[in-house]
């Protein structure tokens, strides 16, 4: 859909002066998109929710993140159930002793300025999701995940733009 950035963030940034809102969040926002509302705008974003995964790189995007002291919001953290199949995954959950969505959810919420949002289709789903906290990935095995292959977009509706285009 054909829609007026500048007139969209101007009403959210209403809002927020308005006390409405404390922060202004976007979502989907490829970087040519970003940098026009960041820098051009001068509207502060505070999040982008995007789809992030161990299978689709989102580097620039975090990068870009740190430097302007924005938050990433991760969707589709599990990439739809592929990367649970990854046997690098596979692999460390049984090393670890946690399950092939426990590692990739880590490995996720380990990176700066990364938050998740995991689907829970259950309470034993949602239990699993939250029990993260209780161990960290070695360098080795967080940089192996890295180095996985970051080119499996999941999420590419009819109307999306070129999300990678910079």
């Amino acid at each position: 859909p054909d829609v007026d950035i500048e007139k969209t963030i101007e009403a959210m940034l209403s809002i927020r002066d308005q006390g409405k809102a404390l922060n202004i969040g976007v979502s989907n926002f490829p970087m040519k998109h970003l940098k026009e509302v960041n820098d051009e705008l001068a509207a502060p974003i505070f999040c982008n929710q995007v789809e992030y995964h161990a299978n689709l790189g989102q580097f620039d995007l975090l990068d870009y993140s740190a430097d302007n002291d924005l938050m990433v919001t991760a969707y589709s953290p599990l990439g739809q159930g592929k990367v649970l199949e990854e046997p690098l995954i596979k692999d460390l959950a049984r090393k670890y002793g946690k399950s092939p969505a426990q590692i990739a959810l880590r490995w996720l919420i380990e990176q700066e300025q990364v938050v998740v949002i995991p689907k829970a289709s259950s309470r034993v789903h949602l239990e699993e999701n939250l029990d993260i906290y209780d161990f960290v990935l070695e360098d080795d095995d967080f940089y192996a995940i890295d180095e996985l292959p970051k080119d499996q977009r999941i999420v590419t509706p009819d109307f999306a733009p070129d999300w990678d285009a910079v």
